[in-house]
């Protein structure tokens, strides 16, 4: 099976250097790339060109910013491959990531998701950050039904390129973030299934510092807020909210850590996102964008 690697870039040009020089790592070498630069201000020409000898490696620009579900959009439509994979341009891929993730491939209805790890261990917020991330996707791994997951990260994951175009992509309408829950959305209402691939793990290098924490925070809980709202307006069906196990887990495993503040940010990042979804709800309107 062949496999497409889409990364789409909004101007990260540093770490996007580091996302590629993984890629040259691989242990799986019939797979191509595709970088979809969403219309960033300096492009990515320049840090694209020294891995062209390296990777079967294509690059798009978009003419204007239209969100990195856009982008993605586009990268699919250029791939040439069964197998889509998707990457951030600020993760870092493990030797066998693609591979694990070409060895799980099979049955088009399974869309599958590896767990996405802390890159920035000495910042204090990615560590709060990740304690989230990381207890999430560990909570679906215990589930003994074949680890069934309620939604994937668009960071990492991966599915067959006929049914992504078949149910229509990312809905563009969100640019400001949202657009893998819908996508997982439309994906479970056409039957399909969510799968975890541990083995595909990768790095997320996410440097913060306490304002750019809370305000990101703050970012899902109104795109939490867009999603219902989206869904409302297609006719699917509203979900229910998270069992108190799961937060009861989240705050486990902060714990574990042995570190206060580490507990402490990660409860914070909780308020955030309840007064992200509460605006979002009072004053967003009914614009995605």
């Amino acid at each position: 099976m062949r496999a497409a690697v889409i990364i789409p870039s909004s101007g990260r040009n540093g770490s996007l250097t580091g996302t590629l020089e993984s890629l040259c790592q691989q242990d799986c070498v019939d797979f191509g790339v595709v970088v979809v630069d969403d219309a960033s201000p300096d492009g990515i020409a320049d840090r694209v060109r020294p891995f062209e000898d390296r990777l079967d490696i294509r690059t798009l620009r978009l003419p204007s910013p239209a969100g990195a579900g856009a982008a993605r959009n586009a990268g699919a439509g250029l791939a040439q491959a069964d197998l889509l994979v998707f990457l951030d341009d600020d993760c870092i891929a493990g030797p066998s990531w693609l591979s694990s993730y070409v060895l799980a491939a099979g049955d088009p209805q399974h869309l599958l998701a590896g767990p996405i790890r802390n890159g920035s261990p000495g910042n204090i917020f990615a560590n709060a950050y990740h304690s989230v991330l990381e207890s999430l996707f560990d909570s679906h791994l215990e589930d003994k039904s074949a680890a069934r997951m309620p939604f994937v990260c668009a960071a990492n994951f991966a599915m067959d390129r006929s049914r992504f175009l078949a149910i229509g992509g990312f809905d563009p309408a969100f640019r400001h973030g949202g657009e893998d829950r819908g996508l997982c959305v439309k994906w479970l209402a056409g039957g399909g299934l969510l799968r975890a691939v541990p083995a595909a793990s990768v790095l997320h290098r996410h440097d913060l510092d306490f304002q750019r924490f809370v305000l990101q925070q703050f970012s899902y809980g109104r795109s939490a807020t867009r999603v219902r709202r989206w869904k409302a307006a297609q006719g699917f069906p509203a979900a229910g909210l998270e069992s108190p196990g799961l937060y009861a887990r989240i705050l486990r495993d902060s714990l574990a850590t042995g570190s206060p503040g580490r507990l402490a940010l990660v409860l914070l990042s909780q308020v955030a996102v309840a007064a992200g979804a509460g605006w979002e709800a009072a004053h967003g309107g009914g614009s995605q964008r």
